[in-house]
């Protein structure tokens, strides 16, 4: 998502990932389904790393792998655009 942010000048740097996530929906670099993705699992990254439980962390784990696979095709064809 950082490399998205830096292709359409957002002040990566200087940005939570919340704020990020926000800031890439708001501009139209994100769908809704992959918003809700991204906030989605980092609600479960937010979970395990302050030490609380995780439930279903497979579907989380595949639904992570599906978002970034979906950004990596987006940002490989934007890149390959004239």
């Amino acid at each position: 998502m950082r490399f998205q942010a830096q292709r359409v000048a957002l002040p990566v740097d200087r940005l939570a990932p919340s704020i990020l996530i926000r800031q890439l929906y708001s501009q139209g670099e994100l769908s809704m389904a992959q918003f809700d993705a991204a906030l989605a699992c980092q609600a479960v990254r937010n979970r395990i790393v302050h030490g609380f439980r995780a439930t279903d962390l497979s579907e989380s784990v595949e639904e992570l792998r599906t978002l970034v696979q979906e950004l990596l095709q987006e940002w490989s064809a934007s890149r390959s655009e004239p």
